[in-house]
């Protein structure tokens, strides 16, 4: 069953593509990165995964992060639109965001 999701999240994902020009991404947003500072988000830091591609790698956080209403207004924050947000999902959910693949996703995208 999981692995059937996984495959629908990873479709959705591929059903997308970034068509503007490439940012830089920082690659690894996970809560060890970020620091925080009297509930206010004062820095993100180790730039170790840094890359230019889609930003989608950048929000896959949401899931790891974020529940419930918070998820939400993440999502509500960053104005994702449905594929960003599906590229998001799938960066998280077909790959457990093992941040060291996430560059190979991307990819995939581009030689769509």
């Amino acid at each position: 069953m999981l692995r059937m999701r996984r495959q629908t999240i990873w479709d959705a994902a591929l059903d997308t593509a970034w068509d503007s020009a490439a940012v830089w991404v920082h690659g690894d947003v996970a809560h060890c990165n970020l620091l925080v500072r009297e509930g206010r988000l004062a820095a993100v830091i180790d730039f170790g995964c840094m890359a230019v591609g889609d930003p989608a790698c950048d929000l896959s956080i949401a899931w790891t992060l974020f529940r419930g209403e918070v998820h939400n207004a993440f999502r509500n924050g960053v104005a994702a639109d449905d594929a960003i947000w599906a590229r998001a999902q799938g960066c998280r959910g077909a790959l457990g965001n093992r941040s060291a693949f996430v560059s190979g996703l991307f990819v995939i995208y581009e030689e769509r």
